[in-house]
């Protein structure tokens, strides 16, 4: 389970600039707010994005995060809260790495 407080922020970073960003995907819910929460994006090149901000709420639970390889070429993400990695996994050109309870690569 992943969860985010007022402190924390998730972000993506890639090893190496792509031709074309990876594509993510996040769902989550706020602990004050019950409905499921969606944002997408893309990578910036090596840059850390923030694929989910400081929650407004005191806890936030992510459900489901995805970052799928759009480039002609194999790409290394890292999926981290803060400075701590959570997951950094190579991924072929059309592959999804995914988070639902666990992670695993598609």
């Amino acid at each position: 389970m992943i969860l985010l407080d007022k402190s924390s922020s998730l972000e993506l970073t890639l090893a190496a600039v792509p031709t074309s960003e990876a594509e993510f995907y996040v769902a989550y819910k706020n602990s004050e707010k019950g409905s499921l929460n969606i944002a997408t994006g893309s990578s910036d090149g090596t840059a850390d994005v923030v694929i989910l901000a400081l929650p407004d709420y005191s806890l936030t639970h992510v459900c489901y995060i995805s970052v799928y390889n759009a480039d002609a070429a194999s790409i290394t993400a890292t999926v981290k809260i803060n400075d701590t990695i959570l997951i950094k996994k190579t991924l072929t050109t059309g592959q999804t790495m995914i988070y639902e309870d666990d992670w695993f690569v598609q």
